[in-house]
């Protein structure tokens, strides 16, 4: 035991004679070195990457420069072959942990746009007396350039140009301007000469009034633009699209007309030929007077309780002679097939009511007396009866001799005639007078006789 705390005595002694206590004139006493380290990510202010960003750890010289940063807004990974050769340059005492130590080195930076750029040219071909109206156009607009964060984004435009004769210009801009790293960006091409015209800020319809919250002025370029363009927005004011316009388009005077609304009525639904018109039908809707029709209807009184001629779609414009009264006529209808030459009884026919428009134009209508008739062509069940779809039975023959009289209540004459035409009782046909050989026109009342009804036809 006594030897165990002997031997831990001399151990004692021997540690304070290997570190000595510090003296005690006040210094202290220097810091031991660090190890050396890479960091993961190292972001370089300046065009140079130095030791200190990519090592951690005591450096003698952190501010030595390793290698160029790159471009501004870019990076570049340092892999572990290059720190190992940076580290030996240095003198350093670092070896990678593996094949993939690395660091990434990036260059912060902010980006002049090329809509900026632009502006910088023209202000400067303005300085240099380009009218105020024009408007840049290169065929290929310039790209943003990305300038170090620290940079002034100030844009120096050199060799500006202007040819106010062709209308083309030319310039160099130096982004940023007196930076040791600018970048010289060189534009061209056409400039055009603007005006600032009234366009509509929508979609507009005929018969819609223009209002100043419908319209707004834009720049657009003088080339073909139409010598009757309307440059005044106030003389948009109160007037109405000719027809339909689509908004941005430039107006010309005749695309516009001075609103001179009135009560229109319209239809509220399609309707076709055959329905009768309703109060619930129509609405009143505000029309432009100037571009409507001369002979568009304006009454109400003119529609209701009438019929379309044809189909009239919903919201359109309707004209005098577009509507028709619906008056309804009986007309005969087969109830059976008839054969030619077959008489037609009261059971052959009915009598159906039928729209006047919809009826045939040599529709037989009533009254109408079928006792004698036949059917002179062959009739289908359903069909109505036409004119020429009806006859008399013939009882007198074309060459037949019959008996020609004229009668009243004071003389009757009568003479002998030749028929002329086949015909039936009650038609009228011509008939030669074999005592003066003269055509006279005859009602056939027999198969004998046939009367004349003036005297003068009679003495014939």
């Amino acid at each position: 035991m006594i030897l165990r705390i002997l031997g831990t005595a001399l151990f004692a002694a021997a540690t304070v004679a290997a570190h000595p206590a510090p003296a005690a004139t006040g210094e202290e006493t220097p810091a031991a070195p660090t190890a050396i380290t890479i960091a993961a990510n190292a972001t370089v202010g300046g065009s140079d990457v130095r030791l200190g960003d990519v090592f951690r750890g005591t450096l003698a010289d952190p501010n030595r420069v390793m290698a160029r940063a790159p471009a501004p807004g870019q990076r570049y990974t340092v892999n572990a072959n290059v720190l190992v050769e940076w580290a030996r340059l240095a003198e350093l005492d670092w070896k990678p942990a593996g094949p993939y130590d690395r660091v990434v080195v990036y260059r912060p930076g902010h980006t002049v746009s090329g809509s900026e750029i632009m502006d910088a040219i023209r202000g400067e071909l303005l300085n240099r007396g380009m009218p105020a109206n024009y408007r840049l156009k290169p065929p290929i607009a310039p790209s943003a350039v990305t300038i170090a964060a620290a940079a002034d984004r100030a844009i120096a435009v050199r060799e500006a140009y202007f040819d106010p004769a062709i209308r083309e210009f030319s310039a160099i801009a130096e982004v940023p301007a007196g930076d040791p790293e600018a970048q010289f960006v060189t534009v061209r091409g056409l400039a055009e000469a603007t005006v600032s015209v009234p366009v509509l800020n929508r979609n507009l319809s005929r018969n819609e009034p223009i209002t100043a919250a419908m319209v707004r002025v834009v720049e657009i370029s003088d080339f073909g633009l139409a010598a009757d363009t309307i440059m005044d927005p106030g003389a948009l004011m109160g007037k109405s699209p000719r027809s339909f316009v689509r908004s941005g388009k430039p107006l010309r005077a005749d695309d516009v007309v001075v609103v001179t609304l009135v009560d229109i009525p319209v239809l509220k639904r399609d309707m076709r030929r055959g329905e009768i018109v309703q109060d619930e039908d129509v609405i009143l809707v505000a029309m432009n007077a100037d571009t409507l029709p001369s002979n568009a209807v304006t009454s109400i009184d003119e529609i209701v309780g009438k019929s379309p001629r044809q189909y009239k779609p919903s919201g359109a414009v309707i004209k005098s002679g577009d509507m028709q009264d619906m008056r309804r006529v009986e007309v005969p209808v087969a109830t059976r097939d008839v054969r030619r030459g077959s008489a037609i009884g009261d059971d052959d026919i009915r009598w159906v009511e039928m729209p006047e428009a919809d009826v045939p134009m040599t529709a037989l209508q009533a009254p109408y007396d079928f006792s004698g008739k036949i059917a002179h062509y062959a009739l289908r069940a359903g069909q109505v009866l036409r004119e020429a779809e009806v006859s008399t039975p013939k009882v007198v023959t074309k060459g037949k001799s019959v008996t020609i009289f004229f009668e009243t209540p004071l003389m009757k004459l009568s003479a002998r005639g030749i028929a002329m035409q086949n015909g039936g009782v009650g038609e009228t046909i011509r008939i030669t007078n074999l005592k003066s050989n003269s055509p006279v026109m005859a009602e056939v009342i027999s198969p004998d006789q046939v009367r004349v009804t003036s005297l003068q036809t009679a003495m014939n």
